[in-house]
């Protein structure tokens, strides 16, 4: 009977490794599918819209051109007190 017991001990001990290597195995193949899928997604989506910076450039030459805004009181006619200088 002593015999039979280890056979079985040892049938056992080899049932629980294969268990333990299949499932690692399995966690192992899904994860690699898993970050596939993810890769696949990033890619085709990156292609379809390109990535915009988060500030877009606004000088496309590289040359920035100062510019002063016309200012809208040049153009008025401003009355003066009488006695008043006019700038």
């Amino acid at each position: 009977m002593s015999k039979f017991q280890k056979v079985l001990w040892s049938l056992f001990v080899l049932l629980i490794l294969v268990s333990i290597t299949t499932f690692a195995v399995g966690i192992l193949f899904a994860a690699v599918i898993l970050g596939g899928l993810v890769w696949l997604y990033r890619y085709y989506r990156g292609r379809r819209r390109p990535r915009t910076p988060n500030r877009p450039n606004r000088y496309f030459s590289g040359e920035i051109v100062d510019i002063t805004a016309d200012r809208q009181t040049d153009n008025l006619k401003i009355k003066h007190k009488p006695g008043e200088r006019d700038y």
